[in-house]
């Protein structure tokens, strides 16, 4: 008993180690891809997993949902193609599976390696789009480089006056998942898009659909700039016009203003929107030394779900409180009165005195004048002397009527004049009379 015992011991573990050796050998099949193809799935991978070309390989393969029991399997048993078909019928499309797959010899197996996938996504460009904004509108869609390296896309469009497929030429047989439609497209039209995927022999698997129509979905850019001012703790804005607007189709859709939004750059800001028609802003009573942010777009009047895209946020600095202009206007009214009250101080007193100095009222001394009369000359050469003016006779223009009247006046004032003057020399003479005898 003991014998036989050791015997099947040692059998076992040559078994054992047979398969240990064979499975050492053998790699895992790599490279596993899941392909659609017309709807129908199905699972490759690589062929090339033992050195030895004499060497019998088969594969197993099953795929199961993920999270349930072993038990609930499809299997692809020991079959000698790198390939295995999953039946649509067998498949439960709100389901994520599990494939897996290893490599069998007539002395061993590898283990097994596998991969998560989703039947609906399967092969697709997934996330497929078209970013519209202004007049350039691109066909995006998201792939799996990793998992599927060697492939190409087509673009095919069709509208409601076309409904024939209708390849798109820039955009066949691209390897980047990027279709611009820019010019392929009008403006009023509504369009089916497809992008169809190729594998490296060009056979065709599946494809994905989106529906686009420009004059709906087309979106306004953001402004192409902010120009911000600071005018006396004001701030002067000026929004720039977006591309779009050179569009005259996007432009046309609806009556577009502006609206801008600022905020002071604090912890918690408080964001004050406001919206004009036209690209002018103006920021009042802003705090000295703050910064201030602010960013714009464009909305349309006439359908408020309707809106172009912000632009970069702008922010700017409002300069200290400053009160040279403050002192500038006082000392230009101080200099002002100052300046006035010099000139009426020093001007106008001194012409009066310069008149009385060298044009005085009064007449100059009997005795000073006597002298300037017998030498003119003398006195000419004075600079700083000024000279009296010189006198005039009084001219009477009279009817011949008068002139009797007039020279009789004259008359009567000479004999006047006559008779005092004889009384003054005899009261002269007496007072020298009187002089003579007192002495």
């Amino acid at each position: 008993m003991s014998w036989s015992s050791g015997l099947a011991f040692q059998l076992l573990s040559v078994l054992v180690l047979l398969a240990g050796v064979g499975t050492s050998e053998l790699e895992p099949p790599s490279n596993i891809q899941i392909r659609n193809y017309n709807g129908n799935l199905s699972a490759s991978w690589s062929c090339d997993i033992s050195d030895d070309d004499s060497t019998e390989v088969t594969f197993t393969a099953f795929y199961q949902k993920s999270g349930t029991a072993a038990r609930i399997v499809h299997w692809c048993n020991h079959t000698d193609a790198c390939v295995c078909n999953m039946p649509p019928e067998l498949l439960d499309y709100s389901q994520n599976y599990t494939f897996h797959v290893r490599g069998e010899t007539p002395h061993g197996h590898s283990r097994y390696n596998a991969i998560d996938f989703h039947p609906k996504s399967v092969g697709l460009p997934k996330n497929l789009r078209v970013e519209a904004i202004n007049s350039r509108y691109l066909l995006k869609w998201d792939w799996d480089y990793e998992q599927y390296p060697n492939v190409t896309f087509s673009v095919e469009q069709r509208n409601l006056f076309n409904t024939e497929w209708k390849k798109i030429a820039t955009c066949g047989n691209i390897t980047v998942p990027l279709c611009d439609l820019s010019n392929e497209v009008y403006f009023i039209y509504t369009y089916s898009l497809r992008t169809s995927m190729y594998d490296s022999q060009r056979d065709k698997y599946n494809f994905s659909l989106v529906t686009f129509h420009p004059e709906t979905d087309a979106v306004m850019g953001p402004p192409t700039d902010i120009s911000i001012t600071i005018e006396n703790q004001d701030l002067i804005i000026l929004v720039s016009a977006p591309e779009g607007f050179n569009d005259k189709n996007l432009f046309n859709v609806c009556d577009w203003i502006y609206h801008l939004e600022y905020w002071k750059n604090t912890t918690h800001p408080q964001v004050i929107p406001t919206e004009m028609h036209g690209p002018h802003f103006t920021a009042k009573d802003l705090e000295a030394s703050t910064t201030y942010c602010m960013k714009a777009r464009t909305k349309c009047v006439d359908d408020e779900h309707r809106a172009g895209l912000y632009s970069g946020i702008h922010c700017v600095t409002t300069d200290p409180r400053s009160y040279v202009t403050l002192w500038i206007a006082g000392s230009v009214v101080i200099a002002i009165i100052v300046i006035a009250l010099v000139v009426y101080i020093c001007f106008c007193p001194l012409k009066r005195y310069m008149k009385h100095i060298f044009f005085p009222s009064s007449k100059l001394p009997a005795s000073i004048g006597k002298d300037m009369q017998d030498s003119p000359q003398k006195f000419g050469q004075i600079p700083f002397a000024l000279q009296e003016e010189e006198a005039f006779d009084r001219c009477y223009i009279i009817q011949e009527a008068q002139q009797e009247d007039l020279v009789q006046t004259e008359t009567d004032t000479s004999a006047a004049r006559s008779k005092d003057s004889g009384h003054y020399s005899i009261e002269d003479e007496g007072r020298e009379e009187t002089d003579v005898c007192t002495g």
